[in-house]
């Protein structure tokens, strides 16, 4: 490569998300220590994106792919708590409003995607005026809406990320996110297959802060699963497409460390045990094999082939997952173990039963309170009643549950902001896909594998959509706003990321 895409800049990244892990288990551990760690990040976060506003949107996107449901760090006042990651989402957008939007120089104006997005604005703003007229309940409007104002940060990247080298170290910082998410994921998983004596309190930390669930599978094996580990999925797609199509001998010295973030990300899906993720997954990757036939000329021969490679690779993945399941076991030789049942009761298959019935209820009651407003959708924090499986839920109130979050994304949007408000959603997202292939054309071939990948990500993200809900969550959107400026930047750059070594 002309320039690496993994060099120093990514494993300091790599280093510094390893000890924010380790910072957030240490404010959880000592709560006079989380508010002081809180108000530093904040603190820390507005001087850099004073000073580089690239490199404070880069916190950002790193806290978003490492941080689940953004609770790494919080700050409590009375009953309120303010998650590390809403703290930090406040002090970008306030240091971009005054260097930039009181000085009326906002660079998203001029792109493409402008129009489109304000359609979407202008839905989404009435999704809430809406709520407010059929009365819905406040808190639940707010925590409804509350999920898309990520999207306030597409003026922010359009500001920060503006040439080549800006791109590559927001794509290291993403790829050191996804590896440092593994190493996370598997580590949990050992030590929890060891049943170790001070899992009590990693138990409780990563509950607490919203970073993991850990479900018992069998005797000795943890599903360890977090929101996040839909990056582990765009991961593995982005990066399988660029082992595919550019290979060893073009990737040179960067071959090793794509293959560790390739093989981190797949691990992390596979231990996350998301049905929802596979079946994106399964879906994406036959939509990545016809177009390997169509356009890169994969042959019957090749292409059997690649599938015995990535059979091979799977099974590789699955007995190595089965190595660090009993290596505790191994290492400890009689040291100091606990009973986890009492920990963790919860089984996945009855868990997973009782949740995959309860989203099937969901489904009529949906479609009842969509047919009252079909065109402009019942406004954010509307709640439906429905019969859930949970058993938590059946021994409290018999199995009757209202909620305003549903499992079903697609139908969440008509009943928020009705067919208009879907319509204008997807008519931005074609925008941003339009700009995609238009970079596609404008790029050498190693450029086109890199967008030919984004695209498949974003592809996944919309199948994931239908069954677990990402477009309306931070973390779907941040991943449409890093396609969004990487597109419309390349799209007038002539050279490709990745180039040529040897």
């Amino acid at each position: 490569m002309n320039i690496a895409l993994f060099n120093r800049k990514f494993l300091v990244s790599l280093t510094l998300i390893l000890i924010v892990f380790g910072l957030s288990f240490l404010g959880w551990n000592y709560p006079n220590i989380s508010p002081i760690i809180f108000w530093l990040s904040i603190a820390t976060t507005l001087i850099i994106a004073w000073k580089r506003l690239d490199l404070a949107l880069i916190i950002l996107f790193v806290e978003l792919i490492i941080g689940s449901k953004g609770y790494l760090f919080s700050w409590v006042y009375g009953n309120l708590t303010i998650s590390i990651r809403l703290g930090l989402f406040l002090a970008v957008i306030a240091v971009w409003a005054v260097k930039y939007l009181i000085r009326g120089k906002v660079s998203f104006r001029s792109s493409k995607l402008f129009w489109p997005f304000i359609g979407f604005l202008a839905i989404y703003l009435w999704g809430i005026l809406n709520a407010i007229f059929r009365h819905n309940v406040y808190k639940n409007i707010f925590f409804d809406a509350n999920g898309y104002l990520y999207f306030g940060l597409i003026f922010v990247i359009y500001e920060a990320i503006k040439n080549k080298e800006q791109l590559l170290s927001l794509v290291q910082a993403v790829a050191a996110a996804i590896v440092g998410l593994g190493i996370k994921t598997m580590v949990l998983l050992v030590l929890f297959a060891g049943k170790f004596a001070f899992l009590p309190d990693i138990y409780r930390w990563v509950r607490d802060t919203r970073l993991d669930e850990i479900t018992l599978i069998s005797h000795n094996f943890y599903r360890v699963f977090n929101q996040s580990h839909v990056y582990s999925l765009f991961g593995t797609i982005i990066f399988l497409v660029i082992l595919s199509l550019i290979g060893r001998k073009y990737l040179g010295k960067n071959y090793i460390p794509i293959c560790l973030v390739f093989l981190s990300a797949s691990l992390s899906l596979i231990i996350s045990y998301s049905r929802s993720f596979w079946l994106s997954l399964a879906a994406t990757f036959i939509i990545m094999l016809i177009l390997f036939v169509k356009k890169y000329r994969f042959g019957t021969a090749k292409t059997i082939k690649y599938l015995i490679i990535l059979i091979l690779v799977v099974i590789a993945e699955a007995g190595f997952i089965v190595g660090l399941v009993y290596l505790p076991n191994l290492l400890k030789k009689g040291g100091s173990s606990f009973s986890l049942a009492s920990l963790v009761e919860e089984r996945l298959g009855d868990s997973e039963q009782a949740g995959l019935q309860s989203r099937w209820n969901l489904i009529e009651p949906m479609s009842r309170k969509i047919v009252h407003a079909p065109i402009l959708g019942n406004g954010f924090g509307t709640e439906v009643k429905y019969r859930s499986e949970d058993p938590r839920i059946v021994a409290e109130s018999g199995g009757w549950y209202s909620t305003y979050s549903f499992e079903w994304g697609y139908l969440d949007i008509i009943l928020k902001i009705g067919l208009v408000g879907l319509a204008l959603y997807l008519v931005f997202i074609w925008a941003i896909y339009k700009n995609g292939i238009k970079a596609y054309l404008n790029l050498d071939h190693d450029g086109r594998v890199i967008i030919l990948a984004l695209l498949l990500g974003l592809c996944a993200l919309l199948i994931t959509h239908l069954t677990t809900p990402y477009l309306n969550h931070p973390l779907g959107i941040g991943y449409l706003l890093i396609c969004a400026v990487m597109f419309e930047r390349l799209a007038n750059i002539n050279n490709g990321i990745i180039a040529k070594t040897s």
